[in-house]
């Protein structure tokens, strides 16, 4: 399989899966995912095989130090996960690039969202009083702005830098929240809405 056999919505969600949680082993692409998210791991294992062609064997990994484990499966080396390797990490570090981005589905940056967004509700004596939505992106401040320029310029959603802990990330309010999270709520599975629901606890 080549990039030219892959269709714009498979490459969308890979694209938007690399900008998340997935990264690369040489050629080849892994993705791992807490074991506290096991539907949407085993939810992208499953579209996964059917864009790649293969199936894959999931591991399980223990990290003590962090309380946590994690699942993860491995690709094998083909046309696609070299070109997405080489879109992504051109000199071994990986970046995001306007290439990349222009690319991307609404499924894809739903898939994204999953993997990297979260949200927080703000509440004032107890009660719900906004929210805060992160895209958790940990890139350059640069990169970033290409990411704020894409959604601003795409979709008229207006994504801010903020920066914590020394590492850059995206936020919005819950105003620029609710023109964003329409775009993508079809695309969100069930175990991960708690992602985009305003009044969850």
């Amino acid at each position: 399989m080549d990039k030219c056999l892959c269709s714009k919505e498979d490459m969308g969600v890979l694209i938007g899966t690399l900008c998340g949680d997935c990264g690369r082993k040489e050629k080849r692409l892994y993705c791992g995912q807490s074991v506290k998210q096991k539907d949407w791991f085993e939810y992208k294992k499953a579209r996964f095989e059917k864009i790649i062609n293969q199936t894959f064997q999931t591991y399980k990994y223990d990290y003590p130090q962090y309380n946590t484990s994690v699942f993860q499966f491995t690709t094998e080396t083909t046309e696609l996960t070299k070109y997405l390797v080489n879109l992504f990490y051109p000199n071994g570090k990986k970046v995001i690039l306007k290439e990349a981005l222009e690319q991307l589905t609404l499924e894809g940056i739903a898939w994204w969202y999953m993997d990297d967004g979260s949200m927080s509700i703000k509440k004032i004596d107890g009660r719900p009083r906004g929210a805060e939505i992160t895209l958790n992106t940990y890139l350059t401040a640069e990169e970033n702005q290409i990411i704020i320029d894409f959604f601003q310029n795409q979709f008229g959603i207006t994504w801010k830098l903020n920066k914590s802990k020394g590492k850059y990330r995206l936020r919005m309010g819950k105003k620029e929240a609710m023109k964003f999270f329409p775009m993508i709520e079809q695309y969100i599975i069930p175990s991960m809405k708690y992602k985009i629901d305003f009044n969850k606890s």
